[in-house]
């Protein structure tokens, strides 16, 4: 069978357009012959000028999981595309002149762009052998970027069918690896990786070989500094593990968490996939002052985990959670959810929490309880799903109780956008169903008083409408619309959209 070809370039466009920030930093002369301006060529401007030239030939950094990413696929492939021709002009710059090689070097191996293929592993060694004979050029590297396929057309899931083992995978994750452990300066990285006893990235990483030991095809990784990734700023992760190479994960989220809370200095962290197997191995105590803004996204990690996540953090100013699979332990009377979301009552501004499907492990009359919003003096924007309400009485088990305790009082008075996603069937719809246009009429009565500045408001329900009798929905949108507070009621949310909105 013929092996399917790769493009080894981006194709042109007719009209090819960089797409560059036209801000300049000075004002540009019009209709002035270049003689009078003195500069006849790149060479006659000064270094200043070269320099920003040049900085804006810098990769586009990538500041969502791939999964995401590929959502919009022509604007992620139009983004590779771009990072694809700025390393070529700055290759070409390098060898032009003395000059503008001492100039661009910086920012030709600010970024290593690659993805876990094998024209990837290619392009990753030769930069890899570079980085280990050049040592002064690790100093340049500020940017990560690992995909499991490229705008050149390569996939990791088509190299495999050409495999008859895995060496590819191993290779190229312990090689880089060892690029982001000898380079003292990254402060992005934007990695996705596949974790498995077979092949990782994140023990190459967090767990190097004992002194002495040689990795195969990926260099010495004995004697590498304890404590990488020291000027880390923003992280974007996403696990993925094969369902025919997975035997159990080689490495934790949790784990990954806490060893990089250790000695980066985070402000961002998106993750992507995550799961947990067992007990959270954050430790008490641990606390990182500079985070900022969590967002997790297809995850089904267990709720102590997240709020272990939490307890971490002294002043979080985002933070999203959404869950693929929630499981929750009912083994006691009341289960109190994410409790250490208090911690951050005069810092958090937006809130998504959103599950697709939650179980719970028992069949005893008790509830959960979600911590009142009302003390979340800077929050102004939050999305949840029906588990999550502020509400501890609607969510008790029993037939006979009747949620009659109103939303209003609980949420947090700067509210100006909020969405209500009514999709967790985690109890039997009956004892909630009928009682959620009430509720949500409660809640228009109430908004002057509690919510002041709620403008927006999105309610999702199970085909679109919220009751079967005619005119009652109409009815609930001009009562919020007396408020001033645009209702729209949905059939769908879509969650992975709301990444980024604010």
């Amino acid at each position: 069978m013929a092996r399917r070809e790769r493009r080894q370039t981006p194709p042109l466009q007719k009209y090819t357009a960089w797409g560059f920030e036209t801000n300049y930093p000075f004002k540009a002369a019009k209709n002035i012959p270049a003689t009078q301006i003195g500069a006849r060529g790149l060479l006659d401007l000064p270094d200043e000028l070269l320099l920003w030239v040049v900085s804006e030939l810098r990769a586009t950094r990538l500041d969502q999981p791939q999964s995401l990413a590929f959502r919009n696929k022509h604007k992620e492939s139009d983004r590779q595309d771009e990072n694809f021709y700025r390393k070529y002009a700055l290759y070409g710059l390098c060898l032009t002149s003395k000059r503008l090689n001492r100039l661009a070097i910086p920012a030709l191996y600010d970024a290593v762009l690659g993805s876990t293929t094998n024209y990837g592993l290619g392009r990753l060694r030769l930069i890899w052998r570079t980085l280990t004979e050049k040592e002064e050029l690790r100093y340049h590297v500020r940017y990560v970027e690992n995909l499991l396929e490229d705008c050149l057309g390569n996939r990791l899931s088509a190299d495999l069918e050409d495999l008859e083992d895995l060496e590819v995978v191993t290779e190229y994750f312990s090689k880089l690896a060892w690029i982001v452990r000898m380079c003292p300066n990254i402060a992005q990285m934007s990695v996705i990786s596949i974790e498995s006893n077979n092949f990782t990235f994140w023990n190459h990483v967090l767990d190097p070989l004992d002194d002495g030991q040689e990795e195969k095809g990926g260099g010495d990784l004995s004697g590498a500094p304890k404590h990488i990734l020291c000027k880390l700023k923003k992280l974007t992760l996403q696990t993925n593990v094969s369902r025919v190479y997975r035997n159990e994960p080689s490495v934790e989220f949790d784990h990954i968490y806490s060893e990089i809370l250790k000695f980066s200095p985070l402000v961002e962290l998106r993750a992507c996939g995550v799961a947990a197997m067992g007990i959270s191995s954050i430790p008490l105590g641990t606390t990182i002052e500079s985070l900022q803004r969590i967002e997790i996204t297809q995850c089904s990690l267990p709720l102590e985990s997240v709020d272990k996540m939490l307890s971490a953090c002294n002043s979080l100013r985002h933070f999203f959670c959404h869950w693929v699979h929630l499981r929750c332990e009912m083994s006691h009377r009341q289960v109190n959810l994410l409790p250490n979301l208090q911690r951050h009552r005069k810092s958090l501004q937006t809130l998504c929490l959103m599950g697709n499907l939650a179980t719970f492990g028992s069949t005893t009359e008790s509830w959960v309880s979600f911590p009142s919003l009302c003390q979340m003096t800077a929050l102004k924007e939050a999305k949840l799903c029906n588990l999550f309400l502020p509400d501890s009485e609607c969510r008790k088990r029993s037939l006979s109780d009747n949620p009659t305790v109103p939303i209003a009082p609980e949420l947090a008075p700067a509210l100006e956008d909020l969405t209500i996603s009514y999709n967790m069937y985690y109890l039997r719809p009956e004892t909630w169903g009928s009682s959620v246009l009430a509720r949500l009429q409660r809640l228009a009565a109430d908004c002057t008083q509690y919510l002041p500045r709620l403008r927006d408001l999105t309610v999702q329900y199970e085909g679109g409408e919220i009751s079967p009798w005619a005119g009652d929905d109409e009815d609930l949108v001009r009562r919020f619309g007396e408020k001033g507070i645009h209702l729209s009621i949905v059939k769908d949310v879509d969650v992975l959209a709301m990444i980024g909105q604010e």
